[in-house]
């Protein structure tokens, strides 16, 4: 994301599509509708950004930006940054920042895995319920970071009630794959409409596995 017109700063920021043709700016979900070219406005300057900059001196004071696919090993996923301290020129507007003393560097940066975003809760309890789906067989392994609260899931009926069929016990702790253990029937309804309830308080929760 080029700051054109604010600060000439360049970071990274996250867009998702189901289609490849529709986006939505994570952080801003209007974005979409704005007209392509149109500069930042103040909301820009506070949506969440997935490659911040860093400080000045650190190298990439300016600029921060993906410079090849990322790469998968393990549990981590590992992304090849370009660093610049300057910032960027724009001879349309005749903006010229001084020279920088540092090269331009490459870096690396990292994440855990399927940790580009998360439902986050605070210290009062958040929760989320899933659309219908037919419960496969199987277990449910969560990605979930309850290292400082607690998480827990439900299996709502598909309709008519909200009452749970059956329910997890409390998961702590921070977990790329934890499976969910049913403290009721749960392992003798796959096969059925279900809704996913996932409760968490200080807790992020990541992905379903």
């Amino acid at each position: 994301m080029y700051h054109r017109g604010r600060d000439h700063t360049m970071d990274t920021q996250l867009a998702v599509s189901r289609n490849g043709y529709s986006w939505a700016r994570v952080g801003d979900n209007d974005f979409h509708k704005r007209p392509l070219g149109r500069d930042p406005v103040k909301e820009d300057v506070h949506r969440q950004v997935g490659l911040p900059l860093g400080p000045n001196g650190s190298g990439y004071s300016g600029m921060i930006r993906p410079a090849a696919k990322f790469i998968t090993l393990g549990d981590t996923i590992y992304i090849l940054v370009g660093l610049v301290e300057g910032r960027h020129s724009d001879d349309e507007r005749n903006y010229n920042p001084p020279p920088s003393s540092m090269p331009s560097a490459v870096g690396w940066a990292t994440l855990r895995r399927d940790g580009f975003v998360s439902l986050d809760s605070g210290e009062a309890e958040g929760q989320v319920t899933s659309k219908p789906f037919v419960l496969p067989k199987g277990s449910l392994h969560l990605n979930v970071d309850g290292s400082e609260g607690e998480f827990s899931a439900e299996l709502i009926p598909e309709r008519e009630s909200n009452t749970p069929i059956a329910g997890s016990s409390q998961i702590v702790g921070d977990h790329l794959d934890v499976s969910v253990n049913w403290n009721e029937n749960g392992k003798v309804i796959s096969g059925m409409p279900m809704r996913l309830r996932l409760r968490g308080r200080r807790t992020k929760f990541l992905s379903l596995i």
